[in-house]
């Protein structure tokens, strides 16, 4: 944990995890999806409809997720792209 954190989830299940954290949360912002537990994590968001923003997303995923989804997830490619995103989000 670090300073950041304001109520800590301590759940003990490895993997499943993930899953507690996405429908614990409001918002969910994904930094650089590089392993399939993040890339578990954003579809768990997308099936709880939990407002999402990649930051630094691939094109390839961009593409796939909008083709199928259309508009649901957000990306973002620097910090004031991600901070409009999630004024969107958040009004």
């Amino acid at each position: 944990m670090n300073q950041y954190i304001d109520i800590p989830l301590l759940t003990g299940m490895h993997a499943g995890r993930n899953f507690m954290n996405i429908i614990s949360s409001d918002v969910v912002i994904f930094v650089s999806i590089g392993s399939p537990g993040t890339l578990s994590e954003l579809a768990f968001a997308i099936q709880m409809e939990r407002p999402s923003i990649v930051m630094h997303g691939s094109e390839k995923l961009k593409s796939y997720i909008d083709e199928i989804l259309n508009g649901v997830v957000m990306f973002a490619d620097s910090l004031s792209e991600l901070e409009t995103n999630l004024k969107k989000l958040l009004s």
